[in-house]
């Protein structure tokens, strides 16, 4: 019922679903991704984020490769079965609030072929974690330098799905 409704609340918004997540990736429990998956196919849901970052980018992914990653593969196996289109990796997890120019250029050169999210908060203003400089590293010009050396084609998820 409370998935349904979160689909229904954001029916009401009017906007376009490009794809579907969930707060702290709840969207990757088994019982939970049948629901989503079912449910979301009723809204046009055609995209999920897999929250599967390749492990060896931070300290902190050595927990993200033992406890997230399992189920964040099982996670894309089952929206691939279901034809619902998927990252390949996702960029950003293990720096939550902490993505800075130096980061981001890092994360850039290491991305592979296939499809990549970079996982940020940015914003003009906040408290708590540093989005003002999750800002300053997407608008930064060594970023998009990187990018282009790399031939990084930049898209959304509603294109892709």
């Amino acid at each position: 019922a409370e998935i349904r409704a979160q689909f229904d609340a954001f029916a009401r918004t009017g906007m376009r679903l490009d794809h579907v997540d969930a707060h702290n990736h709840m969207h990757v429990h088994p019982t939970l991704l049948g629901a989503i998956v079912a449910i979301g196919r009723e809204y046009g849901m055609k995209a999920m984020r897999a929250p599967f970052e390749p492990f060896r980018l931070s300290v902190a992914g050595t927990v993200n490769a033992v406890v997230v990653a399992p189920w964040a593969a099982r996670t894309r196996a089952v929206l691939r079965a279901a034809g619902i289109r998927t990252n390949d990796a996702v960029f950003g997890l293990n720096d939550t609030g902490r993505l800075d120019e130096a980061r981001a250029v890092e994360i850039v050169e290491r991305v592979r072929e296939g499809l990549s999210e970079l996982y940020c908060h940015p914003a003009a203003a906040a408290s708590g974690y540093a989005r003002e400089e999750e800002l300053g590293a997407l608008l930064s010009p060594r970023v998009r330098s990187a990018i282009e050396r790399h031939g990084i084609v930049l898209t959304r998820y509603g294109d892709v799905a």
